[in-house]
């Protein structure tokens, strides 16, 4: 939830934990970690974090074998909360099943490699934060709808000019329960994207997803 929609977040009836480690192609490594912590009826609190690291290697241009080696690293901290618009509304009691969700983010993103002339190699470091909002309502106890907008933000900036858009992008979502037993539980989900480029330059593209 702190990563797709944290209105999921809201609910939560009790503390969760989650770790993953994916040592991906040529020794990519990602590590991702969440805790999160439900505040009664008020919704949920949760701490993440992502890391993704390119190992050093040399250049494939033999004009540039000598130097110094690129490397990569990108990283996110967040902190989500998630929660019931049924306490803010007490007198509504439809709205309990209707759920928002925030999420503060900084990135930090690394790049190394660059040798001057005569010089040593240097690592570039840029930071940018962002927003996620997002929104979710269980319509009924099988049938649930979620949507998000993700990396409300700043660019991601190295040497002042040389910038990066973060992917801002609209998300819209279905989950239906269609067999839910004691032995055996089966949700059908549907997911669809469509992102933006901010700086204007390219139109964005659309794409979605479905799954059980």
């Amino acid at each position: 939830a702190a990563s797709w929609n944290p209105a999921g977040l809201g609910q939560l009836k009790g503390m969760q934990f989650s770790a993953m480690h994916l040592k991906y192609i040529e020794d990519i490594n990602f590590e991702y970690l969440a805790a999160s912590m439900p505040f009664g009826e008020w919704g949920s609190l949760a701490v993440s974090g992502a890391y993704m690291a390119v190992p050093p290697f040399d250049s494939t241009d033999p004009a540039l074998n000598g130097t110094a080696k690129g490397s990569a690293s990108d990283a996110v901290v967040a902190l989500s909360w998630g929660g019931s618009f049924g306490p803010l509304s007490p007198d509504t009691p439809e709205f309990k099943d209707v759920y928002y969700g925030l999420s503060g983010k900084m990135i930090y993103r690394s790049l190394g490699g660059y040798s001057p002339t005569g010089g040593e190699g240097q690592t570039f470091t840029a930071v940018a934060g962002a927003v996620d909002l997002g929104a979710f309502w269980a319509y009924t106890p099988v049938l649930s709808f979620g949507a998000m907008v993700q990396n409300i933000g700043s660019t991601v900036t190295f040497l002042g000019d040389e910038s990066d858009a973060l992917p801002f992008a609209f998300r819209a979502g279905v989950a239906w329960r269609g067999y839910d037993e004691d032995w055996l539980r089966a949700t059908m989900l549907a997911d669809a994207v469509k992102s933006y480029d901010p700086d204007g330059g390219k139109p964005g593209s659309a794409w979605g997803g479905v799954g059980t």
